[in-house]
C-alpha cells in the first residue's frame, strides 16, 4: 500500500481531514499525520547516520516510519510551536525552538522525497517582495506598491497616489489572527507612526470587476472568480464566505506566466490571487504557498483535491521544486 505523510493539525483543520480521507478512500493510501506542534510530546523525529546513509524517522502514535518509505509528503501546516513551551522560560523556549527547527530541517533537506511543498522553499516563496519582483519579470501587471516601516515614505506614497490606497499585512504568523485588507482613509494618517513597530504593504487600489483565485498544481491550473463588489466587503473577498464563486476562463498567457512563477518560487502547489479590472486587465496580487482551495471545489465542483492527491503520490521529482 502506498503511504503519504501529512504535516498539519488534524484537530481543527477540515481541509487536512478531507484530504486524508480522500487519500484513504479514493487513492487506497495509508496516511500518517505529523503535528509539529507536538514534537517532543506525542511526536518525535530521529536522524540515524550510517556509512554514506541518512535514515530519518518519524515516530507517532501510529508507529515508527522511515522518511524514505513515503510516496509523497504534503505540508499543509507546520510550525515549531511546542506543547511544552509553557514549562520553559522564554530564553530556553527560543533555544528549544531553534534546535527543533534544525532537527526538522534534516527532513526538509531530503531532496529525494516528493514534497508538496518543501517547507524551506515554501518559506522562501512566501516573501511578498520576491513574489512581486518575479511577477514583474514575467510581465504580470502588479499594483504600485510600497513596503515600509517608515511613516514619511508611507505618507509620500499616499499623497502621490492618483487614487485610493489600500493597506495589508506583509506576512502571517501562527500566533496572530489573519487581518483583512483595508482601504486607507484620511483619518488613518494619524496612525502612520505605528509603522515603526511593524512594516506593511501599501498599494494603489485596483478597480475590481472580479477577483480571481488560481490554484496551481504542477502544470495544472484551476481558476475561479467572485464578484467582490456584490459581497459584504468590496476590498477583501475573504470577508464574505457566502458570496458565490464560479469557474473562471483564465487567459492562456496569464496561466502560462503563473505556472512559470510557481516554478521560479520553487513551488509545486500554490493559491494565487489576481484581480480582473472592468477594462479586462489582470493584476497579480500575491502567491499563497499553502493557500486554501477547498471552498473553490465546493462552489465549482472542480477536482482540485484529486489533482493534489495524485500529484503528491506520483509527481516526478525535479531539481526545480
Amino acid at each position: 500500500m502506498r503511504k503519504v505523510l501529512l504535516f498539519g493539525h488534524d484537530d481543527h483543520d477540515s481541509t487536512l481531514l478531507l484530504v486524508k480521507e480522500n487519500f484513504e478512500t479514493k487513492f487506497s493510501s495509508k496516511t500518517i499525520v505529523l503535528d509539529t506542534r507536538q514534537l517532543g510530546g506525542a511526536n518525535f523525529i530521529s536522524h540515524n547516520l550510517h556509512v554514506n546513509k541518512l535514515d530519518s524517522q518519524i515516530i507517532t502514535s501510529e508507529g515508527r516510519f522511515s522518511l524514505q518509505t513515503f510516496n509523497g509528503i504534503w505540508c499543509r501546516r507546520w510550525e515549531v510551536f511546542l506543547s511544552h513551551d509553557e514549562l520553559l522560560k522564554d530564553e530556553y523556549s527560543q533555544y528549544n525552538h531553534e534546535n527543533t527547527y534544525h532537527q526538522m530541517s534534516g527532513l526538509f533537506n531530503n531532496s529525494t522525497i516528493n514534497w508538496v511543498n518543501n517547507p524551506i522553499k515554501h518559506k522562501l516563496a512566501n516573501n511578498k517582495i520576491l513574489q512581486l519582483q518575479l511577477a514583474q519579470k514575467l510581465n504580470l501587471q502588479i499594483p504600485d506598491t510600497l513596503i515600509t516601516n517608515n511613516k514619511d515614505d508611507a505618507l509620500q506614497f499616499i499623497q502621490n497616489s492618483k487614487g485610493s490606497v489600500i493597506c495589508k499585512k506583509l506576512s502571517d504568523h501562527p500566533s496572530v489572527k489573519s487581518t483583512k485588507t483595508v482601504l486607507l482613509k484620511n483619518n488613518d494618517i494619524q496612525f502612520l507612526d505605528l509603522l515603526s513597530n511593524c512594516p506593511v504593504i501599501i498599494q494603489e487600489e485596483i478597480p475590481v470587476d472580479r477577483d480571481v483565485r488560481v490554484i496551481v498544481i504542477g502544470e495544472n491550473i484551476f481558476a475561479a472568480e467572485v464578484e467582490t463588489r456584490k459581497g459584504k466587503d468590496p476590498i477583501d473577498w475573504r470577508v464574505d464566505v457566502s458570496n458565490p464563486w464560479k469557474a473562471h476562463n483564465l487567459d492562456t498567457s496569464i496561466a502560462s506566466a503563473l505556472i512559470k512563477l510557481n516554478k521560479a518560487l520553487g513551488l509545486v502547489y500554490s493559491a494565487i490571487d489576481l484581480r480582473l479590472t472592468p477594462s479586462g486587465q489582470y493584476y497579480y496580487f500575491e502567491t499563497n504557498p499553502g493557500g486554501q482551495f477547498l471552498f473553490l471545489e465546493v462552489w465549482t465542483s472542480m477536482k482540485i483535491m484529486d489533482c493534489l492527491c495524485d500529484t503528491i503520490l506520483t509527481r516526478q521529482i525535479s531539481s526545480t521544486c
